[in-house]
């Protein structure tokens, strides 16, 4: 089965932009001519090889670029929330109030009830795209397509985690220690 109308789902989940979906298809059809096409941006994560390339790493980069998904540290607390949140698009279009986030120096992952409930607010919720030895990709998505989303995620054999269903701090720490780079995820 072709995974192209999934992939086309996923996307458009994550950003209207047609550009999106043909970064994935460019890396799905031919990672060698998408290496090429990203040479500078790939090689200052380590990817020099059409072997390394995969739809997943085209979507995350796309995102990334696009400031529709930001990499917390995973020591991040929550001014480093706060900002990294209202920096996405997707939040800056809407007067989403992250103010209650600032200045209480309590980890990101205990603030999350609390940046939830702000961007629910206006239909948002916000979702990990896998985790990095260091840090979370994170981006937030239509409170409505989350349980969708995450499925079409697990149907690619990828990971997209909402905020609600993340496991105990102390698993995610224990897991970010042994996981690679979300570049390589795949």
């Amino acid at each position: 089965m072709s995974t192209y109308p999934i992939w086309q789902e996923l996307c458009a989940d994550f950003s209207d932009d047609p550009s999106l979906f043909r970064a994935v298809l460019a890396a799905l059809e031919s990672p060698a001519s998408y290496l090429a096409d990203n040479e500078d941006r790939l090689a200052d994560r380590g990817i020099d090889s059409a072997s390394e390339v995969s739809p997943w790493l085209a979507f995350l980069d796309w995102l990334e670029a696009n400031r529709l998904m930001t990499e917390l540290d995973r020591r991040a607390g929550a001014d480093d929330l706060e900002w990294s949140l209202s920096q996405l698009v997707s939040v800056r279009e809407r007067p989403v109030d992250l103010s209650l986030l600032s200045d209480s120096g309590a980890h990101f992952l205990k603030l999350l009830p609390v940046a939830e409930e702000a961007l629910n607010e206006h239909g948002l919720a916000i979702v990990f795209l896998g985790a990095d030895w260091d840090g979370y990709p994170v981006a937030v998505a239509s409170v409505d397509r989350v349980p969708r989303i995450t499925e079409l995620a697990a149907e690619l054999g990828e990971s997209i985690t909402a905020a609600g269903d993340l496991p105990a701090e102390r698993e995610l720490e224990r897991a970010a220690v042994t996981a690679r780079p979300w570049w390589k995820l795949w």
